[in-house]
């Protein structure tokens, strides 16, 4: 599902999109509903319109589809700081504005505008589109470069020895996890994704990295306790065993995308087929594979870790 929504203020709608994105994740979050293993969002301002892709890939989140064109956004201070923060980490630029209330004012007057389906559009030459600056729009002046908090799931050096065929299994539980992890930590803490650019792979171990804006102060044990929350919210979820349910069976159509076969063995030397992840993809193996998991943060020289095993 592909949504637009015209606009004439670019920065303002980027702070939109950010706030519209949240209430998805929220609404998902409220229905049990992991990135990765049950949607992908993709939210994007672009000078002239707003464009937000929701790939739904389970029933579940499928049944969800209708009320996210109606989504309401979160305007309290609150959350808007946490979207402001975002945008400075992003786009490493300062800001101005009217005030507070007067962007507030001009998010409620864009909330109206109906979001369109990309299948109800025609062509619109984007030129002839007009640009104004509005009430919250980009200075020239940079701010100074933002920081980077790298987050790893490693699985031990010696069980990855000893249980080479589980490698591909591994990769797939931890990208599930660790895209929930820092997506969780940015929306809480106003940080942001960079996604596959900050991405890091080993055989046993994948790191992401979030950007986040200068001057900020950042607590790395509140951020670890927060890491490790959001990955036994998936564990006590059952969203491991549901991946490894699915990955184990081949006819399955209620799933995720299928893992890219190319990826995964440029990652482990190892290919896996249809009947090599019903071996592998079972619950006994995801036990014993986040039982072998370390989560490591990393922020400016410190590093903090900790096993799962030793919190679940």
């Amino acid at each position: 599902m592909i949504l637009i929504k015209k606009n004439t203020t670019y920065h303002l709608a980027h702070l939109y999109e950010h706030l519209f994105c949240t209430a998805i994740h929220e609404l998902c979050h409220k229905n049990e509903l992991f990135a990765y293993l049950d949607y992908a969002i993709i939210g994007h301002a672009y000078k002239g319109f707003l464009y937000v892709e929701m790939q739904l890939y389970t029933s579940k989140a499928k049944r969800l589809a209708k009320q996210i064109p109606t989504l309401d956004i979160d305007l309290s201070k609150a959350s808007l700081l946490i979207a402001l923060a975002q945008i400075l980490a992003e786009e490493e630029r300062r800001f101005e504005s009217q005030s507070i209330e007067a962007i507030k004012n001009a998010l409620r007057e864009m909330h109206q505008e109906t979001w369109q389906n990309i299948n109800d559009i025609d062509i619109t030459d984007m030129r002839d589109v007009h640009s104004e600056p509005g009430v919250f729009y980009a200075k020239t002046e940079k701010l100074p470069p933002a920081t980077k908090l790298g987050i790893t799931l490693a699985l031990d050096p010696d069980f990855a020895t000893t249980h080479r065929r589980l490698l591909p299994l591994f990769q797939q539980l931890a990208t599930l996890m660790l895209i929930n992890i820092d997506t969780d930590i940015a929306y809480a803490y106003g940080y942001y994704r960079l996604g596959a650019e900050g991405a890091a792979v080993t055989p046993h171990s994948l790191t992401s990295k979030l950007k986040i804006a200068s001057g900020t102060a950042v607590d790395m044990s509140e951020l670890l306790e927060a890491a490790l929350d959001a990955a036994f919210y998936l564990i006590n979820y059952d969203a491991l065993d549901r991946m490894a349910a699915q990955l184990g069976n081949a006819v399955s159509t209620d799933a995720y995308p299928s893992p890219d076969l190319r990826v995964l063995f440029k990652n482990t030397l190892l290919l896996v087929g249809a009947k090599g992840w019903k071996a592998i993809a079972t619950e006994e193996n995801t036990r014993l594979i986040q039982d072998k998991m370390t989560i490591t943060l990393e922020y400016n020289g410190k590093i903090l870790n900790r096993s799962l095993f030793n919190n679940h």
